[in-house]
């Protein structure tokens, strides 16, 4: 395997693409980042929207079984940048199409620069804006040995940069040193002041700090107005997408990261449990 720097990890996948003249459909969760979904149909592409499994919270498996037969790529991406090994899920995926090509998005999760092989075609990272180690630029992949990697952009385009490779492997020791302690201390605010029952699973938090409720849209605005943050994650793009759309519109993604304070998370566990508690009292005079 080599391992491979651009200025994005877009950039990464188009090249892959292109280098390899990889044509034919690709497979990928519903409710994926636009800017991927950009890059494989300018890449020359076509998708295949999956749904996603309410037990995984990642693509369902039983679903890409069902498309995989004359899929040429599948981009599977590590939700809220759940670090899990899918080797022998991966393999199974290749045992019923031996030509597929497997892209292991985990853009989500902590960069990672190792030396153990890969079991996939390609394994991407990112550092870029609102990714868990945010230099606003960069991103890296490891790419097996049996394929091409040329840099295949001309000219520019909207969502691809083509400056020079951004050198930054030297940086990320530290700010992944700091980024750990202050996502521990935001978590255990999050995880001791809100309700167990609205918290995913801790494996679930690492890039964010996830919470289920029903009132999503209450409670940004009242974070908003309170110049706190918190955000979405990405809407589906079909509507048949079930579990996809349910993701959208009951989890919130609470900040833990760097540019958000303990004092700031402090007040934004007070609002949610405010609003929680006065819908539960609401629910009970009902």
């Amino acid at each position: 395997m080599r391992l491979i720097e651009e200025n994005r990890a877009c950039k990464i996948i188009y090249n892959f693409i292109k280098s390899n003249n990889i044509t034919g459909k690709a497979l990928l969760p519903a409710n994926v980042c636009h800017d991927v979904v950009d890059t494989l149909l300018y890449a020359g592409l076509s998708v295949q929207f999956i749904d996603i499994s309410m037990d995984t919270y990642c693509v369902d498996e039983e679903q890409i079984c069902q498309y995989i037969d004359d899929a040429r790529v599948l981009l599977y991406v590590h939700t809220y940048g759940i670090e899990k090994n899918y080797t022998q899920k991966f393999n199974k995926f290749c045992e019923l199409n031996p030509n597929l090509i497997i892209i292991d998005d985990k853009c989500l999760c902590l960069p990672c620069f190792h030396n153990n092989e890969i079991c996939v075609d390609l394994e991407l990272y990112s550092t870029g804006e609102k990714k868990q180690v945010d230099l606003g630029v960069g991103g890296f992949a490891y790419i097996a040995d049996k394929w091409n990697y040329f840099d295949c952009l001309e000219g520019k385009h909207h969502i691809l940069f083509d400056d020079n490779i951004y050198k930054y492997s030297s940086d990320l020791t530290t700010e992944i040193i700091k980024i750990k302690s202050h996502k521990e201390k935001l978590n255990k605010i999050y995880r001791e002041s809100l309700p167990k029952e609205i918290q995913l699973p801790d494996e679930y938090q690492n890039w964010r700090f996830n919470i289920f409720v029903e009132n999503k849209e209450l409670i940004l605005k009242t974070l908003f107005e309170n110049r706190l943050f918190a955000s979405n994650h990405y809407k589906s793009y079909i509507s048949k997408c079930s579990n996809a759309n349910l993701l959208h519109d009951k989890i919130i993604n609470l900040f833990n990261d760097l540019y958000y304070t303990e004092q700031q998370a402090i007040e934004t566990c007070e609002i949610i449990k405010k609003i929680i508690n006065t819908n539960d009292k609401n629910t009970k005079n009902k």
